[in-house]
């Protein structure tokens, strides 16, 4: 019927700014169908719009920052779901979010057997509300390398504060691991040089602390190893010799320099002195 309608409007009050209204009308009508008059209903439902708005803009806002996160990001529910994936998993294995949205987590194509149980494991905590510390998991992207990814997840709460997904962040630690590893093998070949060396080796930091020691201190101090690290290089030194040798090590610290054919009188564990260079 024509005086039938069911409109929402905005109105500029002068003093009030912005107001939205809720307007349902009926129109009652003769026998002839012209109108007799029209009920009407009006409601402000400012609040209401305005937290519409709000909420609007607010999950534009969560949009831009969930697309351009340098991290991946995944949503996934309850029930194991992937619901929800940023950009930042395409750059960085090479799936689009439509490829493995909505796919189980024990059907997605980016993780190993052995890792999906490790992940699913982790998963069942965090639902039922553990505090889960970080942990990796090797990822393989699309062409079939291997990526060492950190997983950082928190749970997302309900209004009746009822864990009902999870949003996991993936940092790629690939790089920092291999770093690490590499560096592991080289402390280790040059502790393996430093064994089968008759000499002692040591290692000291810029306060003149053993950060490092041979097995050989033994053989020319009488100091096991354990002794020896965390103490100053002065501590073997008697009084005049810390003065001179003092001056010595800080031209070098300031200098970034290196020494060669230092003579250096130190006192033995059982107080008698040797010179070494």
């Amino acid at each position: 019927p024509p005086y039938n309608f069911d409109q929402i409007f905005r109105y500029e009050h002068p003093s009030k700014g912005l107001r939205w209204f809720h307007v349902l009308s009926n129109g009652v009508v003769d026998e002839t169908g012209n109108a007799k008059f029209i009920n009407g209903i009006v409601w402000d439902i400012t609040t209401m719009k305005t937290a519409e708005l709000s909420i609007i803009r607010n999950e534009e806002k969560y949009k831009r920052i969930f697309d351009l996160s340098p991290e991946a990001i995944i949503m996934i529910d309850n029930k194991g779901i992937l619901t929800d994936l940023n950009k930042r998993v395409y750059d960085w294995l090479g799936y689009m979010p439509k490829e493995v949205k909505g796919l189980h987590l024990l059907k997605i194509p980016f993780i190993g057997k052995a890792d999906k149980i490790k992940m699913i494991k982790q998963f069942q905590k965090r639902i039922s509300g553990d505090d889960l510390k970080p942990y990796d998991l090797t990822f393989i992207t699309k062409k079939g390398e291997k990526r060492i990814g950190r997983i950082l997840g928190t749970p997302i709460r309900d209004v009746d504060n009822r864990i009902n997904a999870n949003l996991i962040m993936v940092m790629d630690v690939t790089e920092s691991i291999e770093a690490k590893k590499k560096l592991q093998e080289q402390e280790k070949r040059f502790r393996d040089v430093a064994f089968s060396m008759s000499d002692w080796v040591w290692e000291i930091d810029l306060k003149g602390i053993y950060t490092y020691s041979s097995i050989k201190v033994g053989d020319l101090l009488g100091y096991s190893v354990e002794e020896v690290i965390g103490m100053s290089a002065f501590d073997f030194m008697k009084t005049e010799e810390v003065d001179r040798i003092k001056d010595a090590f800080n031209t070098i610290v300031s200098n970034e320099d290196n020494f060669v054919d230092l003579e250096n009188w130190l006192v033995k564990k059982n107080g008698s002195e040797i010179c070494v260079t």
